[in-house]
């Protein structure tokens, strides 16, 4: 009786870790600009995917919409994709580090985006980040 209250919980912590494994829940989604903007428009309504780009990782994206300045930040959680819009006044604070793109949002469960961009993918979005952050903020 000891052994199985010693050996008890390991063997049930290892039995919910190979079930986890065998039903995918280790499998990390790759974005692309397909699935980045079908996910947008799925996701929030009225959203008209416009320009597209992906983070060197495949774990991020961003999704400009082409009827609003707003943009689509969609992300890998896991084997799925969340999508977070951000319209104008929601951009706490943005800048360009080098080849990282990093986002401030005024969001709870995920305050902050790093998007590591290929050389050049970054800089035509300085425009369209500009438009979204509040007034007195300077990037």
């Amino acid at each position: 009786m000891t052994w199985l209250l010693i050996l008890g919980p390991p063997i049930g912590v290892l039995l919910i870790v190979l079930v986890v494994a065998a039903t995918g829940g280790t499998r990390q989604v790759r974005l692309d600009a397909a699935l980045a903007r079908r996910r947008a428009v799925e996701d929030i309504p009225g959203f008209v995917a416009g320009d597209c780009v992906i983070g060197e990782d495949g774990a991020t994206a961003l999704v400009a919409d082409a009827s609003s300045a707003a943009i689509a930040v969609g992300y890998a959680m896991g084997a799925r994709v969340a999508v977070r819009k951000i319209g104008a006044g929601e951009l706490r604070s943005w800048r360009i580090d080098a080849r990282t793109l990093v986002l401030d949002v005024d969001d709870f469960a995920r305050a902050k985006f790093r998007i590591a961009l290929a050389d050049g993918l970054a800089e035509p979005w300085r425009l369209r980040l500009s438009a979204l952050e509040p007034a007195d903020i300077a990037a």
